[in-house]
């Protein structure tokens, strides 16, 4: 691997694949090679410096980039790689799902996104008849946050 491992880098990526004291944030534009860079120091981590992949967390924005990362590494490491490539947002619910009790709230809750919010707003609106009453979706979530 070590050979392939800077292959198709340029100066600032060897950069971030070889850096091992603290933390490295990979920031850049769509289709600048983020991936595999981010795929290029897991492996580095892993195979040159002895890291354990329980240790590593890669995090990116989207689904799709945490999926190549994922099937990236599987193809490397294999079928059973475990390691923690998430988008930001499920290693939060994660984090809320492992942590939720702390602040006594259900195990079991939903992550709601704006339109599901709306979706519900409209039914409470419709089932209370609120929509005579004057008062509006943003009147009830200023009051619910």
């Amino acid at each position: 691997m070590e050979s392939n491992l800077f292959s198709g880098l340029n100066k600032e990526q060897k950069e971030a694949v070889t850096t091992t004291q603290g933390y490295v944030r990979v920031i850049a534009g769509p289709g600048s090679g983020k991936t595999k860079t981010l795929v290029s120091r897991y492996c580095h981590l892993v195979e040159n410096c002895g890291v354990s992949p329980l240790n590593i967390l890669c995090i990116t924005f989207t689904n799709k980039a945490a999926d190549v990362m994922k099937k990236r590494l599987t193809k490397i490491f294999g079928a059973n790689f475990f390691g923690y490539v998430k988008t930001i947002h499920s290693f939060c619910a994660q984090i809320l799902r492992e942590e939720i009790s702390r602040i006594t709230f259900p195990k079991t809750f939903n992550i709601l996104d704006e339109e599901e919010l709306d979706n519900i707003y409209k039914e409470l609106f419709e089932k209370f008849s609120l929509k005579e009453s004057g008062i509006t979706y943003k009147d009830v979530s200023q009051i619910i946050y």
